[in-house]
């Protein structure tokens, strides 16, 4: 059964790109400009990467807030997970990645159900969460980055540092799919 899935892009250059793989998935998907209002009903929420500078006070960590209200399965990649961090009061610092990163499985979940323990990501970011927000767990991390995918214990909400949706991630796909599906 297909899904509706709305995808935010906050500006980032692989958005189109999560909307490709998302209908390549046999879903229905919808780009919207990061801060919409949203009026359609959607089943799942994926915040995209984008080039923007976060703290605690930017207005997209307000709007983030606001999305977790719906009470929908959201995903936040890149610039997404470091928003989702920031909205339960995580930490970031600047701490560029850029290329591939070998990620680890810490901790099985859903998400990276038939995901082998090691797989290569691609990165593509400025800032990094150095601190997880309470109620997260760490699913994955890489030899830079403690947090790599991160989940909330109570609500399906997760994030992602790397980008799952380019082809140089090996099981990106599978990753999209699981939350999707899951």
């Amino acid at each position: 059964m297909s899904k509706k899935v709305l995808i935010l892009g906050p500006g980032g250059q692989y958005n189109h790109l999560i909307l490709r793989r998302v209908t390549e998935l046999g879903h229905i998907g919808i780009l919207k400009e990061f801060g919409e209002e949203i009026k359609e009903d959607f089943d799942v929420i994926i915040i995209g990467g984008g080039p923007a500078r976060l703290n605690e006070n930017s207005k997209e960590v307000s709007y983030v807030k606001e999305l977790i209200k719906l009470n929908k399965p959201i995903l936040g990649i890149c610039l997404g997970h470091q928003l989702i961090s920031l909205a339960f009061n995580g930490k970031l610092q600047q701490y560029p990645s850029f290329g591939p990163q070998t990620i680890f499985i810490k901790r099985k979940d859903k998400i990276l159900e038939n995901i082998p323990d090691k797989f290569t990501a691609w990165e593509s970011h400025n800032d990094t969460v150095i601190k997880i927000p309470k109620n997260f767990v760490i699913l994955a991390y890489s030899e830079k980055n403690k947090a790599e995918i991160i989940k909330h214990r109570t609500k399906k909400i997760y994030g992602i540092q790397f980008h799952p949706e380019v082809n140089e991630t090996e099981f990106g796909n599978l990753i999209l799919k699981n939350f999707i599906e899951s």
